[in-house]
């Protein structure tokens, strides 16, 4: 829940008369989703602004806004309850696409599971959401092909094909004209899936996604499943008030709300740790390069 956390931290701290907040929670029942909602977020450090501005009214505060609902974006009815599937649809004003893997090198089928079919479920239970005003889906700055150019923001396009794409984008770089197309992309997974062992499925899953980016001028098998899943946004922009948002790296809260604040060992975190601790000696890059990098929830 790391960059969902801040989220919900600056959600309540800067709009506290938001009614309700909904967290779709992966766990076994109700109540282990109610037990990672006090652990993840209502005893968490990242929360400590919240704390001091409540005092002993807090949980109560924190209970009345945020509701866990059980669930998995990977699921029919992205694995929620009847009931929860319509009281949650008659009741939003927008939706957060956050869920995801943040693996690069994942096996390519679970990232096509998360990243693409998952992100179709959601966008098609968005559509039945009658006061729905926005979705909002956080991808990845790094969904543009390797280029040496200035980045446009502009939509990834169903069907576009990189040659296409670059030439829209007035760049000159060398491309590959070779067309993503999601429902042929799952269905050559399928297919590749069933000849592998199944011991073997985990390694050779994690190759083809390399593969497959290589194919597509990106530089992981995580990066393709984020093309796609914008390319499905695209599709229903017409349909959908829809915003998507590409950071680079996120790395740890600036100044707000808690300085330092991160979680686990995500993104740069490992170099960063390893170089600090004298176990990498150097970093083969271009001197020259610009480096972005996001603070959570920082006001610079």
């Amino acid at each position: 829940m790391c960059v969902a956390s801040v989220f919900v931290e600056k959600l309540l701290r800067e709009v506290p008369d938001v009614q309700k907040i909904f967290l779709l929670v992966r766990a076994k029942n109700e109540e282990a989703a109610m037990q990672r909602l006090k652990t993840e977020i209502i005893d968490c450090e990242l929360f400590t602004r919240l704390k001091n501005a409540y005092g002993e009214r807090y949980e109560e505060f924190m209970r009345s806004k945020l509701v866990a609902v059980v669930g998995n974006i990977c699921d029919p009815w992205l694995g929620m309850n009847s009931n929860d599937v319509r009281v949650i649809a008659d009741q939003v004003n927008v939706i957060i696409s956050i869920a995801g893997t943040t693996k690069w090198h994942e096996r390519y089928d679970v990232l096509l599971d998360l990243n693409v079919r998952g992100l179709s479920r959601l966008l098609n239970y968005a559509m039945d959401c009658k006061k729905l005003d926005l979705f909002l889906h956080v991808s990845s700055a790094y969904v543009n092909r390797e280029t040496l150019e200035v980045v446009l923001e502009k939509p990834i396009v169903l069907y576009e094909s990189i040659t296409e794409r670059q030439n829209n984008s007035n760049s000159n770089s060398p491309t590959l004209p070779v067309e993503l197309d999601i429902e042929n992309e799952l269905k050559m997974v399928a297919e590749f899936a069933s000849t592998i062992p199944n011991n073997q499925l985990p390694t050779e899953m994690a190759k083809l996604g390399i593969r497959r980016a290589k194919i597509h001028g990106l530089s992981s098998g995580y990066l393709v499943t984020k093309d796609m899943g914008e390319m499905l946004i695209t599709r229903l922009r017409d349909k959908l008030p829809s915003v998507i948002i590409r950071p680079p790296f996120i790395e740890s809260c600036f100044r707000e709300p808690v300085s330092g604040w991160i979680e686990g060992y995500r993104g740069m975190d490992p170099m960063i740790i390893s170089y600090g601790k004298g176990q990498l000696q150097g970093i083969c890059a271009d001197p020259a390069s610009i480096l972005d990098v996001v603070s959570r929830a920082g006001k610079n």
